[in-house]
Order: C-alpha cells, then sequence, then structure tokens
C-alpha cells in the first residue's frame, strides 16, 4: 500500500561533503566526517558521560542540542569543555548560567545525536562509549579523569563514582581494570521515595565503582599525573 496524500514524509538522511557531515535540514557545514578517539576526544565523553544530556526541540522534531550542566563552582571544567566542543566539532559552544548551574549548550543536531549514540542519554541510559575498550591506555584514562572531575570522588583512601545506570557504572569498572586497577562493585537500594524540600521524590538504586586498594587508587593516579 502506498503513503496516503494527507501524509507528511521529511526526509533528514546525513548528507557528507568537503570532510563534513550534516543532517539535510541542519544549518551549516555540519562537523567533521571522521573524528579520532583521542585524549581530547575521550575527555569530552568523559564530561558529558558525567554531565551531559541530549535534549530534542519540541517545536523542530529533527532538532538536537546536548547540554553539559555543572556546579557554579565547576568554571574550570566548563571552560574545558567548551574548548573541547570547539576544537573536536568546529562548532561553538554557549556557556549558559542559570540559578544552580553553569551549562554548556551545543545546538547542533549532529554533536547532539553521535554523543547519544556513543554514551546515550538520559541519566539511567548512560554507557561509557565501547569504542573506549580498543583505544590507548591514555586515552582510556583521559576519560576515566573527566567522568570523576565532574561525577566522582577522590578520597584519601578511595576513588569512588556512582551512577543510576548500571551499564554506565560497569563500564567505568571495566575500563578501570584496562588501566590495571581492580576496583570494587557496589550496588545500592534505597526507598521507592524520600521527602526533600518538603515534597516526595522517587530514588533509584545506585551503582558505586570504587578503587579503595591503596595500591591501585596510587598507580591510578600516579598514572593520570604523567598523561
Amino acid at each position: 500500500e502506498g503513503i496516503s496524500d494527507d501524509t507528511f514524509y521529511y526526509n533528514n538522511d546525513p548528507v557528507e561533503k568537503g570532510g563534513k557531515v550534516r543532517f539535510k535540514g541542519e544549518r551549516g557545514e555540519g562537523i567533521p566526517s571522521v573524528i579520532k578517539i583521542d585524549e581530547n576526544f575521550a575527555e569530552l565523553l568523559g564530561y558529558y558521560c558525567a554531565e551531559g544530556c541530549v535534549r530534542k526541540s519540541p517545536d523542530r522534531p529533527n532538532s538536537h542540542s546536548v547540554v553539559f550542566s555543572f556546579g557554579m563552582h565547576e568554571k574550570i571544567l566548563v571552560s574545558k569543555c567548551a574548548g573541547l566542543v570547539r576544537e573536536i566539532f568546529k562548532v561553538d559552544a554557549r556557556i549558559a548560567k542559570t540559578e544552580t548551574s553553569l551549562r554548556v549548550e551545543v545546538g547542533k543536531s549532529s554533536v547532539a545525536l553521535l554523543m547519544k549514540h556513543l554514551c546515550g542519554s538520559g541519566a539511567k541510559n548512560k554507557k561509557a562509549p565501547a569504542q573506549l575498550s580498543s583505544c590507548s591506555l591514555e586515552t582510556i584514562r583521559a576519560f576515566l579523569k573527566a567522568y570523576i572531575a565532574g561525577d566522582g570522588t577522590i578520597l584519601d583512601t578511595s576513588i569512588a563514582v556512582d551512577s543510576v545506570s548500571k551499564r554506565l557504572a560497569l563500564g567505568v569498572y571495566h575500563l578501570f581494570l584496562r588501566c590495571g586497577c581492580l576496583p570494587s562493585f557496589y550496588e545500592w537500594k534505597p526507598s521507592a521515595r524520600r521527602k526533600q524540600l518538603g515534597r516526595e521524590v522517587n530514588q533509584s538504586t545506585l551503582y558505586y565503582v570504587k578503587l579503595s586498594a591503596w595500591r591501585f587508587r596510587k598507580k591510578f593516579l600516579k598514572q593520570n599525573s604523567q598523561s
């Protein structure tokens, strides 16, 4: 059966030209058609896994943007993130300030959908990019260092990260193993709901990855200080 006359269909396939790729309905030249996963790109992916999300425009169904949300005190990370976006994708990143956060916003569908494909979107659906497993140890450490900076804690006794995405937590666990460090993995199931600021909120299972052994913690920090 064919498509009826009142059905609207819009082809928004990607188009490659002059070493750049973009969607048909996307403005501008697009982004580089080949992007190497080096230490810089791995660092940006780490910030995205910790602080990023992809948003779809309600008014333009084929328009997407990527947003990195940082704390008000994380101005250095904001500057690094925006600089990496410009260096890797050759597009501008907008820095916006809200009441509680500093944001790096990229209104480019090709960038947003690439990040979503590599790392997922939505806290429970995040993942560590599978491509990192075959990268150099320096590249893997760049990802882990950025992820920890955005969403982890370095204590005197451990390095710890947590996530509501089991897939992301297991991916981080695997990447620590690739660096020659043996982490611990924990699962914590809180009560389904709790009160916060006078209202009830849902709580999700948390997955923790920790480098608690002193020699592994020291090894990872030493590796990063030399990279």
